[in-house]
């Protein structure tokens, strides 16, 4: 009796496992789980990409703001702007983003991602950096911002000084920014040297290969050619400051 039940459900379930069309599912890449809310905003793709190193960098841009939502506008536009310069293919950012903004994101599995497909130091570092420029938007750096930075920081294999350092030296930046605003006229001469160095955002104690390494990461950063769809303003603004750079790094290697 036992044996004929047995055999009874097994043909049942071949007959509900066929008619039900289980055998016809196709396998669906992981790369299209990105934006699937159901899985909260965790990246399970395998691949190495441009498109999922953005999808990445979006979801930990949703999970930053997420800590802190003043100046969201502006936040958005750094985002958009960054992700024109370094993302090119058309990607949709502000469908990323928005999921990114609606929903959880599972930060831990985001970090083993990093560590098992990010080989090299300076792209986790550009990583991090990113997300402190993003932090720095609104002028500052709280503490829940502060803490999840070193959190996520840590996690991809980077010292607390280590990060602690690139806070101040983006807090300094933004400081000296702020300064050159709010300053009034500058009556005193400047010298072509000072005026050069301004431009590269550089101080007088550079070396040599610390300014080729500055004009490298500038070059990459403002050559027109990273534009996607410039309005003539834009692309003329670009222009400008890449020749800008370029006479500025000339003269300095001259002087350095």
């Amino acid at each position: 009796m036992g044996a004929f039940v047995f055999v009874f459900g097994f043909i049942l379930w071949v007959v509900i496992y066929f008619l039900t069309g289980q055998h016809k599912k196709e396998y669906v890449p992981e790369e299209e789980y990105v934006s699937n809310p159901t899985i909260n905003a965790v990246p399970y793709f395998n691949t190495y990409t441009t498109r999922n190193i953005m999808v990445v960098y979006a979801y930990l841009a949703g999970w930053i703001m997420k800590l802190n939502v003043s100046d969201s506008r502006e936040k958005m536009q750094f985002i958009r702007l960054y992700f024109n310069r370094y993302f090119k293919g058309g990607h949709n950012v502000s469908q990323e983003m928005t999921a990114a903004l609606r929903y959880e994101t599972n930060v831990e599995t985001i970090i083993n991602w990093v560590n098992r497909k990010m080989k090299e130091a300076q792209d986790k570092r550009r990583l991090v950096e990113f997300l402190i420029a993003l932090s720095m938007e609104d002028g500052a750096i709280t503490q829940a911002e502060f803490d999840a930075l070193v959190w996520f920081g840590k996690g991809i294999g980077f010292s607390q000084d280590e990060l602690e350092q690139w806070i101040q030296t983006k807090k300094d930046q933004h400081y000296r920014q702020q300064q050159s605003k709010q300053a009034p006229p500058v009556i005193r001469s400047i010298t072509k040297k000072q005026e050069a160095l301004t431009v590269l955002g550089a101080d007088a104690s550079i070396s040599l290969v610390e300014l080729k390494k500055m004009y490298r990461n500038l070059v990459k950063l403002y050559h027109p050619d990273t534009l996607i769809n410039p309005s003539k303003a834009e692309k003329s603004e670009a222009e400008a400051r890449f020749i800008q750079i370029n006479e500025a790094y000339e003269y300095l290697l001259k002087e350095v």
